[in-house]
């Protein structure tokens, strides 16, 4: 998730309001969301503004210094529902979560961006991040409740990591994408 060439999906739950995924779940569906900063890849240019902007707000005792690379790419790009989806796993119906559901659900959103494209006449969505990045405020839901908490913390005590915030942050990146608006401002 740290390559700036590939599209970084985290999770939320619920609905109105989405929140990012936390460990206050039952044991048996409790899962975190990840995010980060990459060790490898700087932070790319379609990102540098959200990160200057997101940065300065993080909590001292909340993200200490040292935890994460301030010049690393930050990860997720987005998030999508990652809980309560319903499979059939050995021939019954059971109900899943996690990133591994929210991932394949914004590939879906991906797709159909890329298919009303392609019937305007226009190019594939392809390298996603340098074209979505401008439609933050009007393509994604701002997920502001909840975040990205380190291993060993809990999330309602000691929450340690990225804090979802207004605007692009940490534990979201840009938010769940609104799928009307993302097509009308990539001009499908």
């Amino acid at each position: 998730g740290g390559c700036a060439y590939i599209s970084s999906v985290g999770a939320t739950m619920n609905f109105n309001p989405e929140v990012m995924v936390t460990t206050t779940l039952p044991a048996e569906d409790g899962f975190f969301s990840g995010a980060g900063a990459s060790n490898y890849f700087p932070i790319p240019s379609y990102q540098a503004k959200q990160v200057a902007a997101y940065d300065p707000q993080l909590n001292f005792l909340m993200t200490p210094p040292g935890s994460y690379n301030k010049t690393g790419r930050r990860f997720p790009d987005t998030t999508a529902c990652g809980l309560g989806y319903a499979v059939i796993q050995n021939g019954a119906e059971v109900i899943v979560g996690g990133t591994s559901a929210s991932a394949p659900t914004t590939a879906s959103v991906y797709a159909l961006l890329n298919n009303a494209l392609k019937s305007k006449g226009k190019a594939y969505l392809g390298w996603a991040q340098p074209k979505l990045y401008p439609l933050e405020s009007n393509g994604f839901n701002d997920i502001t409740s909840g975040g990205s908490y380190g291993c060993g913390a809990n999330s309602a005590l000691t929450p340690i990591g990225f804090p979802a915030k207004a605007g692009w942050d940490g534990a979201s990146g840009l938010g769940s994408p609104k799928f009307v608006q993302l097509r009308s401002g990539l001009g499908a």
